[in-house]
């Protein structure tokens, strides 16, 4: 194969009239704005821009379902498959059509060489976005203005009308709008004219062979993620597209995004490895069976479904309070395990609860955990295959924290794991808020609040970012009312308000038994107010190690049960 040369302009043309398309297995749009910055820079400075990789098609009969390279781009016969060169050329048309929602890109007159200007459109300059006079101060022009597509192509106003329009927003000066269509001009001309050099794999290419070649070819780029690769296996191996099906997953389970916002197709691909009895990391991915997957998949979702719902029922509803995600991996694994029979259902649930505690609670999975969870899934893949058998799970038997670590513990809007671990094991009688009475769950608008707050425990050189100072109420609550307050403040003006003595026979009590879905000690926290005489370094120093352990004890529990009692 001999590599041809083409304009620079066609390529965006081409692009725009949809005969130039993506095969469906091609990765999404990855590159961040120093990228895309970085490669625009090069293009200015009449730097290689690297080869593309074209495969030819048959309009009537494409090997491959095929998706859009731009918003804009047209219905047509495609006649080419884009193999190599989606983030280069997503980031020219982006960038000529000025589509990134998060920058606008401007040639920096003022730089020798011109180097490109990545505006944030949040930042502090955003408010020069847009203003021809202010941009033209700066010595910035906008790169659409530089869009080499011919008019009848370009959607919208085509470049040489925002040209016309740009030039007499930014100056009054004939001179100056002179010099800025001759500057637009030849940079224009210039980048119309770069030849980006392309290879194209004929027609008879068969679409196995295709991927192979899509798969080297960016493998030895350093541009593919395995995940990327994974995405090209299955669907060479199935014909189907691992994007569609994690897009599935998440239509079907829409609460997985909540504890597990990003790298979902990672996750049921790490999933998918313990499944068909395989380590579970990235390099795994190449060893998975993608048939057996795609026969699968209706089984695999509902796995992933009921994997969340055990999770949720831990009263665990959101990324920010799950203490890991290496459960995630095992449990859809274990679905196809779980007994559907009277007694054994409850003792399967019952080693489920405690797996899941045990994994949040201990440091079974701080280092090596894909090779502690591939052993732990063997285990009680066998404890569910056998009822009548002790379970013998090494993360069952870890060592729980000690007092200590609990009073240690940090603020738990940390990634620590034991943090945010022990705010899950306070939250198990289904935290409520104290003044609304609200149950603190999926819907609810929580915020982490300080027990004790900062603004009082800061000049007594108390650390007041502790698990064990953590509560969640809803964001009323926390910034309205109880901001600043001693606790027992707090708590007595809730008691002797007039709603809750209308509402409720008994404040005191009410007020109690609300403090107590937040596991801890109430008549100690009643007592803490600004005019008491009391040492209150001492009374916080006492209410950590009552918290504590209690937390402690709560935390036995649901080791030895998976719930509390």
């Amino acid at each position: 194969m001999k590599a041809e040369n083409r304009q620079l302009a066609e390529w965006l043309d081409e692009a725009i009239k949809g005969n130039l398309m993506l095969p469906r297995f091609q990765r999404k749009v990855a590159w961040t704005d120093r990228h895309v910055k970085g490669f625009i820079g090069a293009l200015l400075q009449r730097q290689p821009l690297g080869v593309f990789l074209v495969l030819r098609v048959d309009p009537d009969n494409q090997p491959f379902e095929t998706r859009r390279i731009s918003e804009y781009q047209r219905e047509s016969r495609c006649t080419e498959h884009l193999l190599d060169g989606q983030q280069r050329l997503t980031a020219l048309l982006k960038v000529f059509l000025d589509t990134y929602e998060t920058h606008a890109y401007y040639v920096n007159m003022n730089s020798t060489p011109h180097d490109v200007k990545a505006v944030s459109r949040t930042g502090s300059e955003r408010t020069v976005i847009g203003d021809a006079r202010a941009e033209y101060a700066r010595g910035w022009i906008p790169m659409k203005l530089l869009n080499p597509m011919s008019d009848s192509t370009c959607p919208g106003i085509s470049p040489h009308k925002l040209g016309i329009s740009w030039r007499e927003s930014a100056t009054d000066e004939p001179s100056e709008r002179r010099d800025i269509e001759v500057t637009i001009g030849r940079l224009r001309d210039q980048i119309s004219n770069t030849q980006i050099p392309w290879i194209a794999l004929p027609q008879s290419t068969t679409g196995s062979k295709a991927i192979k070649i899509f798969i080297d070819t960016n493998r030895s780029a350093v541009n593919l993620s395995k995940y990327d690769i994974a995405v090209a296996q299955m669907e060479e191996d199935t014909n189907h597209s691992l994007h569609e099906f994690v897009e599935q997953v998440k239509e079907s389970v829409p609460e997985l995004e909540t504890l597990n916002p990003t790298k979902i197709g990672d996750l049921v691909l790490k999933s998918e490895c313990v499944t068909q009895d395989k380590k579970p990391t990235y390099g795994g991915y190449m060893d998975i069976d993608f048939s057996k997957l795609n026969d699968e998949r209706s089984e695999r979702i509902k796995a992933i479904g009921w994997t969340v719902d055990q999770i949720n029922r831990l009263k665990i509803w959101k990324n920010r309070q799950l203490p890991t995600a290496v459960p995630l991996r095992v449990l859809p694994s274990l679905y196809k395990y779980m007994p559907n029979r009277g007694t054994e259902v409850g003792r399967a649930m019952k080693i489920i609860r405690i797996y899941l505690w045990s994994a949040f609670l201990t440091d079974r999975y701080d280092r090596q955990a894909n090779d502690k969870l591939k052993i732990d899934f063997d285990c009680l893949r066998d404890s569910l295959r056998n009822p009548t058998k002790e379970p013998q799970v090494p993360a069952l038997s870890s060592a729980p924290p000690t007092i200590d670590e609990i009073k240690s513990a940090g603020w738990p809007k940390s990634r620590s794991r034991l943090s945010r671990a022990i705010l899950a094991v306070c939250c198990q009688s289904g935290a409520r808020d104290i003044a609304s009475n609200e149950e603190i769950g999926p819907d609810g608008h929580d915020d982490y609040h300080h027990i004790f707050p900062k603004s009082i425990l800061r000049p007594l050189d108390c650390d007041a970012d502790l698990a064990v100072n953590c509560m969640l109420l809803t964001e009323h609550t926390n910034r309205r009312q109880w901001l600043k307050k001693f606790p027992g403040d707090f708590l007595i003006s809730m008691q002797e308000g007039a709603i809750m003595k209308q509402s409720v026979p008994s404040p005191t009590g009410e007020i109690k038994a609300r403090l107590a879905t937040h596991h801890v000690p109430e008549e100690m926290l009643l007592s803490v107010t600004k005019s008491a005489t009391q040492d209150i370094k001492a009374a916080y120093d006492q209410f950590v190690i009552e918290r504590a352990e209690m937390i402690k004890a709560r935390i036995a529990n649901l080791l030895a049960k998976g719930e509390i009692e």
